[in-house]
């Protein structure tokens, strides 16, 4: 069984945006999130690579998904999150 991808920050905070890349193999198909450790999704997507669509989840753009799983994606890919103001909470990139 493969790996699971890993999710890399290439920023080492989070103004105004961060950009988030996912290591490991190439992928056909995703849901990206930002979330708080109670599982809370938080801020917004924006600029989604080819191949991937902001999706409404809770609220507008705060996922990004898949437009196509049959059209490999890799760790070239970058999406860019967006923050609430003043975050201090620690977040995680499922």
């Amino acid at each position: 069984m493969a790996r699971p991808p890993r999710t890399r920050c290439r920023a080492g905070n989070f103004t105004p945006s961060f950009a988030v890349q996912i290591d490991g193999s190439d992928y056909k198909g995703l849901l990206l999130q930002a979330r708080l450790d109670d599982s809370t999704i938080l801020g917004t997507w924006t600029n989604p690579p080819n191949n991937t669509k902001l999706k409404h989840c809770n609220s507008s753009n705060d996922s990004v998904t898949h437009s196509s799983n049959t059209v490999m994606k890799n760790n070239n890919s970058v999406y860019t999150w967006n923050p609430p103001l003043n975050l201090s909470q620690t977040i995680v990139f499922v």
